[in-house]
């Protein structure tokens, strides 16, 4: 239909921003299904160690090498010492 374009340009968008919108939520209450906190400041403390690791592989692994990883996987064989400048 009409709106066909404008569905497939911001549906992955959209998409990805209210899954990263409820991780937090998540991950709080799969440490409260497993873990026995003692208060509430140690369950965010444990949220903000595992989001940031989260949000730094989900960053960096998936958006900058999930463009194209074969490519990425030769460019670093070819050249290790140019990791970061790849990143």
């Amino acid at each position: 239909g009409p709106f066909q374009s404008l569905w497939a340009a911001y549906a992955p968008t959209l998409g990805l921003m209210i899954f990263l919108a409820f991780a937090p939520t998540v991950l709080v209450n799969i440490f409260s299904m497993l873990f026995n906190f003692r208060s509430e400041v140690k369950n965010q403390i444990e949220l903000q160690n595992w989001y940031f690791w989260f949000m730094v592989f989900f960053v960096i692994g998936v958006t900058v090498v999930g463009q194209n990883f074969v490519q990425f996987v030769e460019d670093v064989a070819k050249e290790p010492t140019a990791l970061p400048m790849l990143l």
